[in-house]
């Protein structure tokens, strides 16, 4: 699967997470942090495809890499025990999308894969950093608001990488 594959099935799958998190917002945390979970593991497995795509193409490939390899152990530890991450829930959250959005603005940055589309990679970034820091600072936040704000920033990242796949996809 080459790269631009993997950023629009990570896309696809953000944009389910998405509107099953802002239209089923009413679901128990257990059943949200399931979701969470397999989206972020979904997330990491497929960044780490792209990293060893990366890697065969002699690119930068360490980034995308621990981005992956950071989404998969969140995504596992999330699945392991739903009830037990509902707690930790805010922390994990946001310490995990301002890790990823750092970690994309540098591959678009670094990266010569994404020549022509480096800004839709480091959008990515910025929206996940501004997530990030969002939830930390409020993690007293309502359950509902946590989930609609998951929602919201899973369609806008999603999309943005449906769309970054596809400029790819016209451009190989």
């Amino acid at each position: 699967m080459n790269f631009a594959w993997s950023l629009i099935w990570r896309g696809l799958f953000a944009v389910l997470f998405g509107c099953l998190a802002l239209f089923m917002s009413g679901v128990t945390v257990a059943v949200l942090m399931i979701w969470f979970g397999a989206f972020v593991l979904v997330s990491g497995i497929f960044a780490t495809m792209a990293s060893f795509q990366a890697a065969r193409e002699h690119t930068q490939w360490g980034f995308l890499l621990f981005n992956g390899i950071l989404g998969i152990v969140v995504g596992v530890l999330t699945l392991a025990s739903p009830s037990q991450m509902a707690v930790a829930l805010v922390w994990v959250l946001g310490v995990w999308a301002l890790m990823a959005g750092i970690f994309e603005i540098v591959a678009a940055v670094t990266s010569p894969w994404v020549v022509g589309n480096k800004g839709l990679l480091a959008f990515v970034g910025i929206i996940s950093i501004l997530f990030g820091v969002m939830i930390i600072a409020n993690p007293l936040a309502g359950a509902i608001s946590i989930v609609w704000l998951m929602g919201a920033y899973a369609l806008l990242v999603g999309f943005t990488l449906i769309v970054l796949g596809f400029k790819l996809k016209q451009s190989a």
